[in-house]
């Protein structure tokens, strides 16, 4: 090999190999008022019944909710937050089906969330009834509680404009 090739070769590594640099070191975390609300989750659950957000995940050592199990988040640019100051994401789905939780929801539960488009918590064991705050996430497109231990009624009031799936069946409404 010549100079020029090696040039060459240092040059395209160090151009395409930057952008990765950049992108791991600027990874956005979990927005604060999503933390907060996942938090209530967990509050509401029964003791042991959920250990994947704990220990290794909990708060004081991953406050990235972003990484959590079950957690989808897009970033403040994808959107549409072009303005935000702050480099962070927001969860669009909570995804944890079949993981046998028990317990309840409470209203700080989904009190922040206002990104979520997915909710699944099919085939559980949650019970009590469904937090009005639940029916006010505007972009919440799927709902999937199906087979868990609901119970109550469903608030009249809501807002729920791009909801595409509601199923709430196998439940004691």
């Amino acid at each position: 090999m010549d100079v020029l090739e090696l040039w060459v070769i240092f040059i395209f590594l160090l151009v395409f190999s930057s952008p990765v640099q950049v992108s791991n070191s600027q990874n956005p975390t979990c927005n604060s008022n999503d933390l907060i609300a996942l938090e209530s989750f967990l509050i509401g659950l029964d003791s042991g019944t959920f250990n994947d957000w704990g220990s290794s995940n909990s708060t004081s050592t991953n406050p990235n909710c972003c990484n959590w199990l079950g957690i989808t988040c897009n970033s403040s640019s994808s959107l549409g937050f072009l303005n935000n100051p702050i480099d962070s994401s927001w969860v669009v789905k909570l995804e944890l089906s079949g993981k046998r939780l028990m317990g309840k929801l409470n209203q700080a539960t989904f009190t922040g969330l206002d990104q979520l488009t997915t909710l699944n918590l099919f085939i559980n064991f949650l019970s009590g009834s469904l937090p009005p705050s639940l029916f006010q996430l505007s972009n919440l497109q799927v709902i999937d509680l199906r087979k868990n231990d609901f119970s109550g009624s469903i608030p009249m009031n809501f807002n729920l404009p791009f909801l595409e799936i509601f199923d709430i069946s196998d439940n004691s409404f």
